[in-house]
């Protein structure tokens, strides 16, 4: 299988062994088709395609922090944004007339297509909470986590590509998460699958936010 050989010389060891101890692979100093490209962008393309930017391939989604803040109730209310490649594309061709911008915003669903697995939030040690889809389209979570009193709230905002995602992590999943300690660190994400041409494969994008509870460390 020479191509999956050829991603052990890839210098941001994706396949977990690399051979590769020098050159950066990500640079862009490979011209062709007239075009100058990275190693790590033609490779991507000849084993699951990539929608490329100025040489470089977008990641398919971008999670962001939005903000995180204790309510009334002392649960931590954290938000944070998904956006799409062709969602960002579409916002810079909109500012500019870029033809690659517009050409990547222009790709039609049956060519380009993310779909959403879930969003999660966990500690990566005791949980992880999912919000998926459910049969009638709407956003839901384990029916586990809202009896046991973990989430205050949770939904999705958004169209086109750009979402808000929002999770209420209550005073009980804080002392699972952090110990006990009134501070720690949550993780965000989203796992997806792009689509290009039919071609599947899938995608994790990851955010990290800490918190502070100030009442329980003054306690």
């Amino acid at each position: 299988d020479p191509l999956n050989f050829m991603e052990v010389l890839k210098s941001d060891n994706s396949s977990g062994f690399t051979l590769n101890w020098g050159p950066d692979t990500s640079a862009l100093d490979l011209e062709y088709d007239g075009k100058v490209w990275s190693f790590d962008n033609l490779w991507a393309a000849a084993d699951h395609g990539v929608v490329t930017y100025k040489g470089q391939s977008l990641p398919p989604v971008v999670v962001s922090f939005g903000k995180g803040e204790f309510d009334d109730n002392g649960n931590l209310v954290l938000t944070y944004t998904f956006q799409t490649a062709k969602s960002y594309m579409a916002e810079l061709a909109a500012k500019s007339d870029n033809a690659d911008a517009q050409a990547i915003a222009s790709l039609s669903d049956d060519d380009y297509e993310i779909d959403i697995d879930y969003f999660y939030i966990t500690d990566w040690t005791t949980a992880q909470i999912q919000l998926a889809q459910n049969a009638d389209g709407e956003w839901d979570t384990d029916e586990d986590y809202i009896s046991a009193g973990f989430l205050s709230e949770f939904g999705v905002e958004g169209s086109n590509g750009k979402l808000t995602i929002t999770f209420g992590l209550t005073q009980d999943l804080l002392a699972i998460f952090a110990g006990g300690e009134g501070m720690g660190a949550v993780y965000f994400g989203v796992e997806a699958v792009q689509s290009i041409y039919g071609i599947e494969s899938g995608y994790e994008s990851e955010g990290i936010a800490l918190y502070a509870d100030m009442s329980t460390l003054a306690a």
